[in-house]
């Protein structure tokens, strides 16, 4: 089908008023839940002992957490934008199919990754650190005690997900934002009590945080079961669960494409990671484990507007009305890129009062936490536009084209080329004044060279043709 080019009006004041309805709660409370990594590291970066490796030790940890979620989320994207255009077609019954098979897939993954990773803990974190095995945070066993109960937090991660995923194709995401409220004062009183009060350590921030994401998905649950539209479209038969739809199976495999290019774009800043890892050892991980937690806030709040996007253009994509569709998408990338570039100033801005929330950490890390936050927000504007593109490929089940778009570039260009440095550095020795913030600046830099192919393939359209 031809989509006609035409004029759209940005200014439409309803639209906008409308868009950023839908999309604030899930900003704020996607900024809120952001919020809990910020408390959990904080709590360590004021009270942690000196040489102790804890804040250090959560973000070694977390590289296995990602990887679990890495293939939690692949799988959610491989249908979930089902979700969308089956609601818009007002098919109850595929629509609890794909939730039967969303949950039952991401608890078999997520049992059978847990099983590896408390078997094989040294050899994982022996992976990550290379020749920096040995730092405080794995020589004192504080990452490998705290990788052992972080895993769990992924089962309640994971159905919060695919929940949210259905409540977002009504446009009920408002309740995420008193959730995560509450989830987030539980988490900071739970981190204290845990961690200071009775003196479990780092491993009692992993333990508020798992209590924190089960009364989360509670509330999810209970909300949903409430209201008339979700319960009839996303709760089913608990006795039936393993009794799913052979369709779903059958296009899942065919859009397994989808799970594809995200497995290989979050390896891609996986191994960027471990490079960091590797190369600077708790050094790295510390700073990471300040940055990491205010980048993901700042994400959060982007994902809030382009997540609206699977309610307007998956909608309008199910129902066959492609030419709304690319209206409406044209008009949220538009808003998304406004809201990044004022986001990418604020970050810029606020980087160093930022991180003088973390007194115990040393003022050297601290300067590169500073650094590496400005470079985030002088490059976020950019990344956002080619987030937000590839978002229109999510929605239509576009996996093949995200992967080309997406994924080889970014393999050939912002993995290789830190990857290169960090070889030359291992065998000449060349390199040892480069500073971690350097290297991120670098991978940073090297987005932007994937928006040229992403913006060409979207221009095509042929994306808009990809419906149920």
């Amino acid at each position: 089908m031809n989509v006609k080019t035409q004029k759209v009006n940005y200014r439409d004041k309803s639209f906008i008023k409308d868009v950023f309805r839908k999309s604030l709660p899930l900003i704020i409370g996607t900024i809120i839940s952001g919020l809990i990594g910020i408390v959990d590291s904080t709590m360590v970066g004021l009270f942690q002992s000196a040489n102790s490796g804890e804040l250090a030790a959560i973000s070694l940890a977390s590289k296995y957490v990602t990887i679990i979620n890495i293939f939690v989320t692949a799988l959610i994207s491989t249908v979930a934008f089902l979700v969308m255009q089956y609601v818009g077609k007002k098919d109850n019954v595929k629509t609890k199919e794909v939730m039967k098979f969303l949950i039952v897939c991401s608890t078999i993954l997520i049992s059978i990754m847990i099983l590896i990773g408390w078997f094989l803990v040294d050899d994982i974190m022996r992976f990550f650190q290379g020749e920096n095995y040995g730092d405080p945070s794995t020589r004192n066993g504080v990452a490998q005690d705290y990788l052992k109960i972080s895993m769990f937090t992924m089962f309640p991660i994971a159905l919060v997900s695919i929940y949210l995923n259905g409540l977002v194709a009504f446009g009920k995401q408002k309740i995420m934002m008193p959730i995560v409220l509450a989830s987030i004062a539980i988490n900071a009183l739970f981190n204290y009590l845990f961690y200071k009060v009775f003196n479990f350590g780092v491993n009692g921030i992993a333990y508020s945080t798992l209590l924190a994401e089960c009364l989360s998905f509670v509330a999810i649950l209970i909300w949903t079961l409430k209201n008339q539209d979700t319960r009839e479209y996303l709760i089913f038969n608990i006795f039936l669960i393993f009794k799913i739809d052979i369709t779903i199976v059958k296009l899942a495999f065919k859009k397994s494409s989808m799970a594809m290019q995200v497995i290989l774009w979050n390896m891609i800043n996986l191994g960027l990671r471990v490079i960091w890892s590797r190369w600077y050892g708790d050094e790295a991980n510390e700073v990471l484990a300040i940055v990491n937690p205010v980048i993901a806030i700042f994400y959060g709040a982007l994902d809030g507007v382009s997540t609206t996007k699977g309610y307007y253009v998956g909608k309008n994509i199910g129902k066959g009305d492609k030419q709304q569709a690319f209206i409406n998408d044209k008009r949220i990338n538009m808003y998304v890129f406004i809201v990044a570039t004022v986001e990418g100033l604020i970050l810029a801005a606020i980087s160093y009062p930022v991180t003088m929330i973390w007194s115990s950490v040393d003022e050297t890390l601290l300067k590169e936490a500073t650094w590496s936050m400005i470079a985030v927000g002088f490059t976020y504007p950019i990344a956002a536009v080619s987030k937000t593109l590839l978002g229109s490929f999510k929605v239509a089940g576009m996996g093949k084209t995200i992967i080309l778009s997406n994924g080889l570039f970014a393999l050939f260009f912002e993995f290789l080329i830190p990857l290169a440095l960090f070889f030359i550095h291992i065998y000449t020795k060349e390199l040892n004044s480069l500073e971690f913030w350097h290297m991120f600046l670098i991978s940073r830099c090297i987005k932007i060279v994937k928006l040229p192919p992403t913006l060409y393939f979207w221009r095509k359209k042929k994306w808009l043709n990809a419906s149920i």
